[in-house]
């Protein structure tokens, strides 16, 4: 049992977090309008023609570079004034609103400027607000560009999203891009050679190939021999290599490219002979890239009984894989779905037991976690997603079938009924469409 001195201490605490966010607010406005009036600033910051009255221990409190500047004894005793050369007044009026404010306004046309000014002054609030909005307009055109930016700067979670981004959707990236255009030879290879290039099969990556050729084929020609070894060209047929690799005029009389269009031959001649050939996965023409897509199978009913083996398929290397490091509980007849990245069990039958239970997988981490249970228990449930929300429908709970159906908010990490359906169902499918 608590006692009330326990329930008062968390009130207390609870006020105290509250008072202290509108306390901040209230402060940074307050510290702005003393700027902007002029009062007890001690310092001038002089960008081109323009002049800003600033507090120095406002602008040291965020960034170690004018802390630094604003600590010099020579500053105290020489001068009130400084100027800051190869910035804009613009970017700095901005670096100034963020000192105060903990804010500022970023856009595409100036967050470039902004984030090379916050990693030149060390202010890594602001180098952090740069990456995110960089990161929420990460699309086709501009994702090599953008990783090419932030390996400048060392904004290492910037560039690995954008590679990744890359990665992930290249089959559209190297159609529309013309930064892709743009890359050169070692660049290009990097890409192609990667095992976490995502394409649904080698002849995307060849198109990809001759498009870069194309766009500069005096110079480029010349270097199709070393591209075509960063390609699996063994998992190509053997009907499109022979068409369009081997007979492509930038190949067929190209010197560069005669060895590795033999080793592919003689490989897919092998493989049309011994139809049951096992493919080696260490040669660099069969070895097969990286899944994007992978079709997981938590537990179910096998022969007369429940199992808790979970195995993922994939459709790439057209491979089953059973997972030994880590197994479902015994449970069949469950709703599954994914919901940001994760895996929910929901619900199910272990042969004895009827379950309301909701489970979560990490299938990056591989770990198991608990969600919170649903109100009713339900096997044969239809299970979907919808606007972040996963609804649980019908099923049965050991005595009736269910008309109930609920809905499960993450954040809250909560489950709450919702209007029921006109009629009892088990074993239906559920999908979404049209937003319904």
């Amino acid at each position: 049992m608590y006692s009330n001195s326990t329930d008062l201490k968390f009130s207390n605490e609870t006020t105290k977090v509250s008072l202290q966010n509108k306390i901040g607010a209230e402060a940074c406005n307050v510290l702005m309008e003393l700027r902007n009036t002029g009062q007890l600033c001690d310092a001038v910051i002089k960008v081109d023609e323009e002049s800003f009255m600033i507090h120095r221990a406002i602008l040291s409190a965020c960034s170690p570079y004018f802390r630094v500047l604003f600590t010099n004894e020579k500053f105290e005793i020489n001068r009130q004034e400084v100027t800051i050369t190869d910035i804009t007044v613009d970017i700095m009026r901005s670096i100034i609103q963020y000192a105060y404010t903990q804010d500022c306004c970023i856009n595409h046309n100036n967050v470039k400027s902004l984030l090379v000014a916050a990693d030149y002054f060390n202010i890594i609030g602001l180098l952090r607000i740069c990456s995110e909005y960089l990161i929420s307009q990460l699309n086709a055109h501009n994702c090599i560009g953008i990783e090419k930016f932030a390996q400048t700067y060392f904004c290492q979670e910037l560039q690995q999203v954008a590679h990744r981004y890359l990665m992930v959707n290249f089959s559209e990236v190297y159609k529309v891009s013309n930064e892709f255009l743009q890359l050169n030879v070692d660049n290009v290879c990097e890409i192609f050679a990667s095992d976490e290039l995502n394409v649904r099969s080698e002849e995307i990556t060849f198109n990809a190939i001759v498009r870069w050729v194309d766009h500069d084929p005096g110079s480029r020609v010349a270097r199709i021999g070393q591209l075509l070894q960063t390609m699996r060209l063994g998992l190509l047929s053997t009907e499109y290599f022979v068409e369009k690799v081997k007979s492509h005029e930038y190949i067929k009389d190209n010197t560069s490219c005669k060895p590795v269009v033999i080793e592919t031959l003689k490989f897919l001649c092998n493989l049309d002979v011994e139809k049951g050939l096992k493919i080696n996965q260490n040669n660099h023409i069969t070895r097969p890239r990286l899944p994007h897509d992978i079709l997981f199978i938590f537990g179910g009913w096998s022969g007369n009984s429940t199992t808790n083996i979970i195995e993922t398929y994939d459709s790439r290397a057209d491979l089953w894989v059973k997972n030994t490091n880590i197994k479902s509980d015994y449970r069949a007849y469950h709703g599954t779905c994914v919901l940001d990245q994760l895996i929910y069990i929901i619900g199910g039958f272990d042969g004895t037991e009827y379950f309301n239970s909701v489970r979560c997988f990490d299938p990056i981490k591989q770990v198991w976690s608990e969600a919170a249970p649903m109100y009713t228990k339900r096997c044969y449930i239809s299970v979907v997603v919808l606007h972040s929300f996963i609804y649980a429908m019908g099923g049965y709970d050991g005595q009736v079938r269910q008309n109930t159906a609920e809905r499960y908010n993450k954040s809250k990490n909560q489950w709450s009924f919702i209007q029921p359906m006109h009629h009892q169902r088990s074993d239906a499918s559920a999908t979404v469409l049209y937003g319904k």
